[in-house]
């Protein structure tokens, strides 16, 4: 706030300033926007993509003539530029909340590649460029294992952000000591279950699958490679070989094979859940998360011979799954030491916050039912945290719901949240005094910051960790790269403090080496596209046409709709009594939108200004072009055609359209 306010008072006899705030997540800006507010006194907007919405899609060029700072999510600012509806220099500072993402291709690399050809752009007339100020708890080191490429790392993180300064406390580091709690970190150690039936069945359901698929008559259509299946279940490594099949089976022609392997893939993946639900929680809740889906796939799917063996495999382990759910043997010790925790904390301190952190939204959904139905913590009244990118049906929630479960945290009213990654970054909740990575470590970046929600005085941070899993191993690994970070900033600074001229001019080139790989890697691709009405869209399942790229209209920047009047012949549509979102313009998951062929999930029927709209997922979906090749992928921002716009005339035709629902 003190650098925002300073820029603004030496930058009037230049120029009239202009802020913008970027974060990572609506909840985020939120919090920045009322710091701002209550610091700075003057014109602050918030700006998210549920703010757009609700305001009828005012450009970013309206509020940047009519406020001073604006707070707003990257890609909102990377949709403007890409638009031209805004330019990297009217702004005269940009703040980067948590710019350790800035690399690689985040929104925040992305609104830095267009400042870099401002900044490298051939001639004398460099337009002037906006002051830019990352900020972050956690540079972090990259994979690195040595001082060196630590240095190194953190080098080409400041060329990304063109830093002329790397600047960290030094003199005031007793006072600030007296205002920054840094929580006490403590390992907490659980021993394994008395007896893994549960595991063990299920993984053999799973060996069953992999030896249907490897038996069948279309094995060879898969690459040999495939087969080499991950021993370890309810793992990243078999969560990694599930995206690898998904993959290869979106590149066989035959309609048949493809959709034999779709299911058989479909399955594999739930079991992989389920047993990661399992190794954290109950065996009940893992036996709950498969029902749940199966019951799902039921109201939609057509089954064929291959659905029907499935659903057979897990029939005939069904009794003695429901038996290991309820034998004491099969409960899970880690939970004991979690709740044991938790109590102690709570008894130490009644008016606490704690937050646990889970690998995923399943297992979010099992801790907080194993809370509810717990003595002792069922009081804490505790709540889940998830993102609101993923739909309620994949177990997302929505930005009311997030905001209200923060509100009720901050207030007392759910004194414990369970969370995904979505919590890690940024969210200031003063009173929070635990903060708990339940058997789930990533890197030194999420260690530092998961750690640094514990803002109370006394705070501690807790790693539970089975015996064996190597999670306390990867714990002690990020603590040596937070040194590690640390001794290459200090490092960095004293190359700086000696040569400055040397230091600048090894950013500058690392910039130019990184536009030249830009500049090439486009080149290609150019070279590449063919025709975006060339790509055919279909069913990842079972290949049925859906419609051609050509066919898609984004509305509103984020929903990707189809425009064909001759789709309803291809897909079908079953309303939903809830929505997902509703404003006065848009009504998002007024009904689910299937595949009529083989009954799969396709995307959701929206309706805008009175008109409906099939919604399409891409990952519901492969992508074929002119000549043959398949390929799938997760967002639609990796899409290799470009998405217009819905027109006004797009609008009106699809209006006269027969409804959908």
């Amino acid at each position: 706030m003190k650098i925002i306010q300073d820029h603004r008072v030496k930058i009037r006899r230049i120029r009239i300033p202009k802020v913008i705030f970027l974060v990572e997540q609506s909840a985020l800006a939120e919090q920045q926007a009322k710091q701002c507010m209550k610091y700075l006194g003057c014109k602050v907007k918030l700006i998210t993509g549920e703010t757009q919405r609700n305001e009828n899609m005012k450009t970013l060029s309206h509020w940047l003539n009519t406020k001073d700072i604006l707070v707003v999510t990257a890609q909102i600012l990377v949709n403007a530029l890409a638009e031209k509806e805004v330019q990297i220099q009217n702004f005269s500072l940009m703040v980067f909340d948590e710019c350790h993402h800035a690399h690689a291709k985040h929104s925040y690399n992305k609104i830095m590649f267009h400042y870099m050809d401002l900044k490298l752009a051939p001639g004398n007339l460099i337009p002037v460029l906006p002051q830019i100020v990352g900020l972050t708890a956690s540079v972090g080191v990259g994979k690195a294992k040595t001082l060196g490429t630590a240095v190194n790392w953190i080098k080409s993180m400041m060329a990304n952000m063109d830093a002329e300064e790397l600047s960290t406390v030094v003199k005031h580091r007793v006072e600030l000591a007296e205002h920054v709690n840094i929580p006490q970190q403590v390992v907490k150690y659980s021993r394994k279950r008395t007896k893994d039936h549960f595991g063990e069945v299920v993984g053999k359901i799973m060996d069953a699958t992999v030896r249907y698929m490897k038996n069948s008559q279309y094995h060879e259509m898969l690459p040999a490679s495939v087969y080499d299946v991950p021993v370890s279940k309810g793992s990243p490594q078999f969560t990694q070989w599930v995206s690898t099949l998904w993959r290869e089976q979106a590149k066989i022609h035959d309609q048949t094979a493809r959709k034999f392997f779709h299911t058989c893939r479909q399955y594999l993946d739930m079991y992989n859940r389920a047993l990661i639900v399992y190794n954290d929680a109950r065996a009940s809740d893992s036996l709950t998360f498969i029902e749940g889906e199966l019951k799902k796939w039921e109201e939609t799917t057509i089954p064929d011979s291959t659905d029907e063996k499935m659903r057979t495999l897990f029939k005939k382990s069904r009794t003695i799954l429901q038996h290991c759910s309820e034998d004491k043997d099969h409960d899970n010790p880690k939970l004991e030491e979690l709740r044991n925790m938790i109590l102690s904390a709570y008894r130490d301190k009644p008016d606490s916050r704690g937050i646990v952190f889970v690998k995923t939204r399943e297992l979010t959904k099992a801790i907080e039912a194993w809370m509810q139905e717990t003595s002792g913590l069922k009081e804490l009244k505790p709540v889940q945290f998830v993102g609101a990118q993923a739909s309620k049906d994949t177990g997302g929630m929505t930005k009311v719901a997030q905001d209200k479960a923060l509100s009720l945290f901050r207030d007392g009213g759910h004194k414990i949240i369970i969370a995904t990654s979505v919590a890690e970054e940024g969210l200031d909740i003063q009173k929070c005094n635990l903060v708990v990575r339940y058997d789930h470590v990533t890197n030194e970046i999420a260690m530092v910051q998961s750690r640094g929600r514990g803002r109370a005085e006394d705070s501690k941070y807790v790693v539970v960790a089975e015996d064996n899993s190597g999670t306390a191993e990867k714990e002690e690994l990020n603590q040596l790269r937070e040194v590690m970070m640390n001794d290459a900033i200090k490092q960095l600074r004293e190359q700086f403090g000696k040569d400055k001229g040397k230091f600048l001019q090894d950013i500058e080139k690392k910039q130019k080496e990184a536009k030249a790989e830009r500049d090439l890697a486009a080149a290609n691709q150019h070279g590449r596209v063919v025709n975006q009405g060339e790509y055919v869209l279909r069913c990842v399942k079972c290949s049925n046409y859906i419609c051609m790229a050509s066919d898609v209209k984004k509305i509103q920047n984020a929903h990707h709709a189809v425009l064909s009047p001759d789709i309803r012949e291809r897909v079908q549509a079953r309303k939903i009594p809830i929505p997902t979102f509703q404003d006065e313009n848009l009504t998002c998951g007024a009904g689910k939108l299937l595949c009529k062929e083989c009954g799969s999930n396709l995307g959701n029927v929206s309706i805008y200004k009175q008109a409906q709209f099939p919604i399409l997922k891409i990952e519901y979906l492969v992508i074929e072009d002119s000549v043959g090749n398949r390929d799938v992928k997760k967002k639609w921002k990796s899409a290799p055609f470009m998405v217009p716009e819905l027109s006004s005339e797009d609008l009106l035709q699809q209006s006269k359209h027969e409804k959908l629902i």
